[in-house]
């Protein structure tokens, strides 16, 4: 049985008026990745340290990243 993540990138971007650019110089990636990132409501395949950058620079928890707490 596989179980879908929510991903709530593209509401938290939204929310702290952060661009595709700006988040990827924070958390290390190419600008692409972000995008690709931000345009699914699954969470993709993400390693522990981006998903830890990109929680620092989103200054949100895990869970609310997925969508998970408020």
């Amino acid at each position: 049985m596989i179980v879908m993540v929510n991903w709530k990138l593209r509401q938290l971007m939204a929310d702290r008026r952060i661009g595709n650019m700006e988040l990827a110089e924070a958390v290390g990636v190419h600008t692409n990745t972000i995008y690709r990132w931000r345009m699914v409501d699954e969470m993709p395949k993400i390693n522990g340290e981006e998903l830890e950058r990109l929680c620092r620079a989103l200054n949100c928890s895990v869970g609310q990243l997925l969508g998970i707490e408020g």
